[in-house]
């Protein structure tokens, strides 16, 4: 893996920047997939924390999540410190990265 820093572009906005962050993650992850044999959520984790690090314009402060169904159903996100804001999400049960905020998938489970 690379230690290189990315920035985010001068006139980037931060919706495009955190795309950018979300095709590294998935690409790094599916990378990581092939000779990592855990469970899906701990690769998500560790994938995040690096793009924490390569990505210093990000504005997250680590990694959360929390899970239903002992993990089969969990959720993994870069934390922004604002509940609807915009971040990096996986889900273990799609194994997707996707953008939105803890707050607005909290609320569509709720509403599930």
């Amino acid at each position: 893996m690379s230690s290189k820093t990315v920035l985010m572009a001068v006139g980037e906005s931060r919706h495009d920047y955190l795309k950018r962050v979300q095709r590294w993650c998935r690409n790094e992850y599916n990378k990581r997939r092939e000779t990592e044999y855990c469970h899906c959520s701990h690769t998500a984790a560790d994938v995040m924390h690096a793009a924490e690090k390569r990505f210093t314009d990000i504005g997250t402060f680590g990694v959360e999540g929390w899970c239903d169904d002992c993990g089969s159903n969990g959720w993994q996100y870069l934390n922004t410190g604002d509940s609807y804001e915009l971040t990096i999400m996986f889900s273990s049960k799609s194994e997707r990265f996707i953008l939105s905020s803890w707050g607005d998938i909290v609320e569509r489970e709720d509403n599930r």
